[in-house]
């Protein structure tokens, strides 16, 4: 599995899941179902396993434009504070 999407409306919170393996292949897809406003938007890591530098780099773009990162895997934990 590369990678899975879930969405689920939780008004007023849009929850989005990501598990698998998020690569550069993937991203459009997790942009796909996310709105312009990611003031409400949480993205849920727990299941998360890899990512790459892409990858990366699109969380850290989203959670600087709003969106909560939930259940952060330590890994990426680190590497977005790096």
């Amino acid at each position: 599995m590369t990678v899975r999407i879930i969405v689920e409306e939780t008004r007023p919170r849009l929850v989005v899941r990501i598990e698998g393996r998020l690569t550069a292949d993937e991203v459009g897809e997790l942009a796909s179902v996310l709105g312009e406003d990611l003031g409400n938007t949480d993205l849920d890591l727990a299941e998360l396993r890899a990512f790459d530098s892409v990858a990366l780099a699109v969380l850290r773009r989203l959670h600087a434009r709003g969106a909560m990162l939930l259940n952060v895997p330590p890994r990426l934990s680190f590497d977005l504070e790096a």
